[in-house]
């Protein structure tokens, strides 16, 4: 199952005090970024 935009919406809106936060979209789920390094990724709407 992939993961929803409203989700990542979501943890997006509960880290939006650190700068330079990204994400990029994998096969259907997402990875997300800190200063260019992964801290963590959104799979079937669960933050890992």
């Amino acid at each position: 199952m992939a993961s929803s935009k409203e989700y990542l919406d979501f943890i997006l809106g509960q880290l939006s005090k650190l700068d330079e936060i990204t994400y990029r979209a994998m096969m259907g789920e997402f990875i997300i970024y800190y200063c260019g390094k992964i801290i963590g990724g959104i799979h079937d709407d669960r933050l890992l």
